[in-house]
């Protein structure tokens, strides 16, 4: 895989880690990572699909070595949306499949909703509908969203002793083997004389100003036109295992694997090998409703 970055009509300047050399007889593949994680979170998925498909794995904005978003705005959710389909634009892309991890399976969801037409299939790790709240939440949110903006405007960044100490702290959170966690950790850190600095911008830990509600939410699965397959850990969220959250998707497939939120780094073999199929599968169809 190399490492490359694109400029989007936004200014945005979006990373990626991304196959090498395209045939254009492969199916393409973008995947999506979850928050605050960047591309390497599907370091070992790579390697089993390299032989599979193009590849190109994002780093969202404000994460990895994609650029901030402006000193004026901050990580409004459906703007990451507008990021991807200003990706697949530059890449004059067609038809693909999209793999999310997280908040990568939640902007992914939203982009095949919004063009169907673009979007072969979805593949889902740890990941379902848009997130969504009551709508009686809407002020208290608002409320506490700009009250946390303003207090990571003031944040200073503080600097870590070594990237040891970086992959201590991210234990804390996600507490993984540091085999599994040490490829995002060099990816996401930068070493300079004054110590290790997070590459992810903490502007990114502020609180959304607005949710979907559950209806917005479930019209947005309802809208989705192709089939979708979801992978969930055992361990993982368990509300991504609710039947009724599942049920509004039209054409779901569950697979559970051994793992928790960050089952594609504990079982990566086992997830790689149901995207396979599921890519198979799906090229399979498309070629016969030819």
């Amino acid at each position: 895989m190399k490492s490359d970055s694109i400029n989007l009509p936004s200014g945005q300047r979006i990373a990626f880690l991304g196959t090498r050399d395209i045939d254009a007889n492969k199916p393409s593949v973008i995947a999506l990572h979850g928050w605050q994680d960047n591309a390497a979170s599907f370091h070992s998925m790579t390697e089993l699909l390299r032989d599979v498909c193009n590849l190109w794995v994002m780093d969202l904005a404000g994460h990895g070595y994609s650029s901030p978003r402006s000193y004026d705005n901050f990580y409004y959710f459906h703007d990451y949306v507008d990021d991807l389909a200003q990706f697949i634009d530059k890449l004059q892309l067609s038809s693909l499949h999209l793999v999310g991890h997280s908040l990568g399976g939640l902007i992914s969801t939203c982009y095949a909703a919004a063009f169907p037409a673009k979007v072969r299939s979805l593949f889902l790790i740890e990941s379902l509908a848009p997130l969504f709240e009551s709508e009686n939440n809407v002020v208290q949110r608002l409320t506490k969203g700009i009250q946390s903006r303003r207090i990571w405007r003031e944040k200073s960044v503080r600097a870590m002793q070594s990237r040891a100490q970086a992959l201590q702290l991210r234990q804390r959170v996600t507490p993984l083997e540091e085999s599994l966690l040490w490829p995002m950790i060099e990816r996401g850190t930068q070493e300079t004389e004054q110590g290790v600095f997070w590459r992810h911008d903490v502007r990114l830990k502020a609180d959304s100003l607005f949710r979907l509600s559950e209806a917005q939410s479930r019209a947005i699965v309802k809208a989705i036109q192709c089939p979708v397959t979801a992978v969930l850990g055992l361990d993982g969220f368990e509300e991504l295992k609710q039947q009724q959250r599942q049920a509004w998707f039209s054409h779901l497939q569950v697979h559970q694997v051994p793992g928790g939120h960050h089952c594609h780094l504990e079982s990566p073999a086992l997830v790689s090998q149901r995207l396979i199929e599921h890519i198979q599968r799906h090229e399979k169809a498309a070629h016969f409703s030819k």
